[in-house]
């Protein structure tokens, strides 16, 4: 008797605590969940109960989606892709940041809504995205990617007497700096100028060697960081054309802003790119191809064609709004959610 009376209270309290250890973790679920409603560094809540997720997704983000799931389910989530870069191009990354991007798109399965800034887009997400466990589909649309209206110009500049090339972007692989650098020392001008603006990470011993041989062909090669949107307009009344050879691309938003200087631009021939092409005043080139990159850098030194690409540019094609990018996606977000 006295066994059976210690181990009921035994009992008695082992249910206790996992009541209470139940109790807890359904408290923490809910005030997780409701956390996210909450305007904040990473997630804000839109109109008719929309999540937005600013941030990659990370482990805090994961966990107040699955209690999205759990204790809001008329709660609809949406996530913003910018690319797929991680897992379309691995080589350029370290595995632990593929790995983490992979995880990131198993997160995005459970949503009820995926989000892209660029037309290209929605299949690649989509097929990625179907791929993943858990099998849970999300309505991919896309939203492409507007610019500040301060880049447009009103009354565009004839091709400037010296040549003088400008590419936007950071230094990396995908980037394709080496192969810009190399066309820039082979085309058959002087006094050329070649301006690189961008972070400024390490630079590899291929790109300091290209340096080298470009001030010994006489030319002129600037690595210019931290320039302000104003500063980089004021540039452009000197550039002769924007270069733009990526090998990979989620969107490609100098082209856009280029053009809207109404300046050429020379860009490498992939899908992202293809894009723009109805605004004009673009040359495309292989990426894979050095000289055809030279051919098209020596082609657009031509004052004439030059001139003729810089008429060819439809300003009016160009997407501009003097909104800031937030508001552009949450009238975006508005607009399919009324769908």
């Amino acid at each position: 008797e006295f066994m059976i009376r210690r181990t009921s209270i035994v009992d008695s309290r082992l249910v206790f605590h996992l009541y209470l250890a139940i109790g807890l973790i359904l408290t923490k679920v809910i005030f997780s969940a409701l956390r996210i409603t909450r305007p904040g560094p990473r997630v804000a809540l839109l109109p008719i109960n929309y999540i937005w997720v600013f941030e990659p997704i990370s482990t805090e983000v994961a966990e107040r989606m699955i209690a999205i799931k759990i204790c809001l389910p008329r709660v609809k989530q949406c996530v913003m892709v910018y690319d797929l870069l991680p897992v379309q191009i691995p080589n350029n990354f370290m595995p632990i940041a593929t790995e983490y991007f992979v995880h990131q798109l198993r997160m995005m399965s459970m949503c009820d809504h995926v989000l892209t800034d660029s037309t290209h887009l929605p299949p690649i997400v989509s097929a990625a995205l179907s791929s993943m466990e858990p099998t849970m589909t999300p309505k991919v649309t896309s939203h492409p990617l507007h610019i500040d209206s301060k880049w447009l110009t009103k009354s565009p500049n004839a091709c400037p007497d010296t040549t003088h090339f400008l590419q936007i972007g950071a230094l990396e692989t995908r980037k394709n700096h080496n192969c810009a650098l190399s066309a820039f020392s082979r085309i058959q001008v002087t006094e050329a100028r070649f301006s690189v603006v961008g972070r400024l990470r390490k630079q590899s011993p291929l790109i300091r060697d290209l340096i080298v041989e470009v001030k010994n062909s006489g030319k002129v090669v600037d690595f210019l960081h931290g320039l302000s949107d104003e500063a980089i307009i004021e540039l452009g009344k000197t550039v002769t054309a924007v270069g733009y050879p990526s090998a990979a691309e989620g969107y490609g938003l100098p082209i856009l802003e280029g053009l809207a200087m109404g300046l050429p631009v020379i860009a490498s021939d992939i899908s992202p790119h293809r894009q723009f092409e109805k605004i004009g005043g673009i040359v495309y080139f292989d990426p894979n191809d050095i000289h055809d990159l030279t051919r098209a850098m020596q082609v657009i030194c031509d004052p004439e064609y030059n001139n003729s690409l810089r008429r060819q540019i439809r300003i009016d094609l160009i997407p501009a709004d003097q909104k800031t990018w937030v508001r552009q996606v949450r009238a975006a977000l508005e607009g399919v959610i009324q769908e």
